[in-house]
């Protein structure tokens, strides 16, 4: 994480804790011409964010970055739940998830199966954390992933 990303997100915590919610992601992404910082929220014991929490830290994070003034640009702050494929980030993530479906791309190939052929993309059931390795069960087969080794987890969608 860069270090302005990092200072960012240290704000960001900061201002989803005083609105009662947690912060679960941020980017900060040009998009065309413009710069988007977005956060992405949810209340305080995993709850959807209402309309007046997303206010709130808003709120909160404008008054932090006006002080701080660490953005060298003109940017648009959103925010917003995390939505139904949310990303997983923290190790209490991958435990609060077991049992649900997931998305999970690894940074370099993992051996699976019985061949052992290397893999990056993943799809299957969140079993949780053993250790620093995130457990997770692909047609019957427990399958370890270094939480290190992880470069992006997602809720799937289940219909």
């Amino acid at each position: 994480m860069s270090d302005l990303l990092e200072k960012l997100n240290t704000l960001a915590g900061q201002a989803a804790l005083a609105s009662d919610c947690d912060l679960v992601d941020i980017q900060y992404v040009k998009d065309g011409h413009s710069w988007f910082l977005r956060l992405f929220v949810e209340r305080l014991g995993g709850a959807s964010p209402t309309l007046e929490d997303c206010t709130r830290v808003s709120d909160h994070m404008e008054g932090l970055l006006d002080v701080e003034d660490l953005l060298p640009h003109a940017y648009r702050l959103e925010v917003s739940s995390p939505g139904l494929e949310r990303v997983l980030k923290k190790k209490a993530d991958f435990v609060r998830f077991a049992g649900k479906r997931i998305r999970l791309q690894a940074l370099q190939g993992i051996p699976c199966g019985e061949d052992g052929e290397k893999r990056r993309n993943f799809k299957g059931i969140l079993e949780g954390i053993e250790g620093e390795n995130v457990v997770l069960v692909l047609n019957g087969t427990r399958l370890m992933v270094p939480l290190e080794k992880i470069g992006k987890a997602n809720l799937e969608l289940e219909f």
